[in-house]
């Protein structure tokens, strides 16, 4: 089970918007580039074993209507770009830190314009528009 997030954004989101949140927390680290082949980056936390993956992006895409929740199209005007984020089932805070990069990836970007699509574990489903 998982938790994934579908982050609409107005602007294409940049590597140096996660390298930057990474390089803010030192437990953290990224393998991969935004974009590149499969596009997918890995956010790592460093554990006393070693590194364990936190969460998993993927993207960024062009998002059309048909690609997106009928939520995200009504909150974020054409052209679009989709993040999908994956957090593993596990701590409550490993859901906060995805989260909070979902929150800086539309800061930074400075647009008034993101949501986000989040199914839980349980299946439930909820918006959340920053």
């Amino acid at each position: 089970m998982s938790n994934d997030y579908d982050v609409a954004t107005k602007l294409k989101p940049e590597q140096s918007v996660v390298d930057e949140f990474v390089c803010s927390r030192k437990e953290l680290s990224v393998e991969g580039k935004l974009g590149v082949g499969d596009g997918n980056v890995i956010i790592n936390r460093r554990m006393s074993s070693g590194f364990q993956a936190l969460a998993e992006i993927y993207g960024p895409f062009v998002a059309e209507d048909d690609d997106i929740a009928e939520a995200l199209v009504a909150t974020i005007p054409a052209p679009r770009w989709l993040l999908q984020i994956v957090v593993p089932a596990g701590s409550q805070d490993d859901v906060d830190i995805a989260l909070s990069l979902a929150n800086i990836s539309h800061v930074v970007a400075m647009e008034q314009f993101s949501a986000v699509r989040v199914t839980m574990s349980s299946g439930t489903r909820k918006n959340k528009v920053f």
